[in-house]
């Protein structure tokens, strides 16, 4: 099963990472994915851009006619040989569409979601789509707080990515119900790990983001198994490894040794989990 951090360096491409998920910009989308797949690395790709800038009114709130703007750039471009052979594992279409402290105090509504993917697909039918955000937040829009939606459909969405954080409680009651919630809704699942701000404090690693702490390597064998081991997952990705160009360029996180030997482990794990398809569920 691909295994893997946001925005690797091709440097790292390979064991113990299989999976990455890049933003890509139109003129080198194609050249970046033949890197990928002769690397035989498989990748989320975000085509609007990772700032929500690109995409967000000056009150904060979301604004569509700007999202399918910035898709629109890579209208024509032909990217099904790199969906057939895998190497695209699906197409992000927005990040934490659920959180109303990003979106001006609102949410982005599930139907414009599914229209978000409706889009996708009629400009490249056979890749999936992927949203950000945990599957029971997208219950939760529709049905109200921890209620399953028993009646909740997506014409066009395909799958959802569940991220644990410590504060987030039992990480095998959140994988359990992630998945419950996936199921009802037939979407595929992603699962991961906020590895920089998920922490519980037992590491002593500061995050970047302030009063937050990194998860220490007993935290990543734990969770990490949890995650793989109680859910039918598609793909594993962590937020996110510190490229050179990022703002956490002196933070190693990722190449502690201690850290390494944690991420082996998993990694060997992903590898003994059936692979899965992100193009949704029966």
């Amino acid at each position: 099963m691909p295994f893997g951090a946001s925005k690797l360096p091709s440097v790292l491409f390979g064991k113990p990472f299989t999976e990455t998920k890049l933003e890509f910009d139109p003129d080198s989308i194609l050249n970046s994915l033949t890197s990928l797949r002769t690397a035989g690395m498989r990748v989320f790709i975000i085509l609007v851009g990772g700032s929500q800038r690109h995409y967000r009114n000056p009150d904060g709130t979301f604004n569509l006619a700007m999202w399918k703007a910035r898709l629109e750039r890579f209208r024509g471009i032909d990217l099904s040989p790199f969906v057939k052979d895998g190497t695209i594992l699906g197409h992000q279409l927005i990040s934490e569409a659920k959180a109303r402290s990003q979106w001006g105090a609102t949410v982005i509504p599930n139907d414009v979601l599914d229209g978000m993917a409706r889009h996708s697909k009629e400009l490249w039918p056979t890749m999936a789509t992927m949203l950000r955000t945990d599957p029971t937040d997208l219950e939760e829009h529709a049905s109200g707080y921890k209620t399953p939606c028993l009646d909740c459909k997506w014409s066009y969405l395909d799958a959802a990515s569940a991220r644990y954080l410590a504060r987030k409680g039992s990480v095998a009651t959140f994988a359990a119900d992630e998945q419950a919630s996936a199921d009802r809704q037939k979407l595929a699942l992603v699962v991961g790990l906020n590895v920089f701000s998920g922490g519980d404090g037992s590491s002593g690693i500061t995050s970047p983001a302030e009063g937050k702490w990194a998860m220490s390597p007993d935290e990543l064998r734990v969770y990490g198994s949890a995650m793989l081991n109680q859910t039918k997952p598609c793909a594993f990705e962590m937020w996110r490894y510190e490229t050179p160009e990022s703002e956490f360029a002196n933070y190693r996180y990722f190449r502690r040794p201690e850290i390494m030997a944690a991420m082996a482990e998993l990694a060997a794990l992903a590898a003994r989990t059936p692979a899965r398809s992100c193009d949704g569920v029966p």
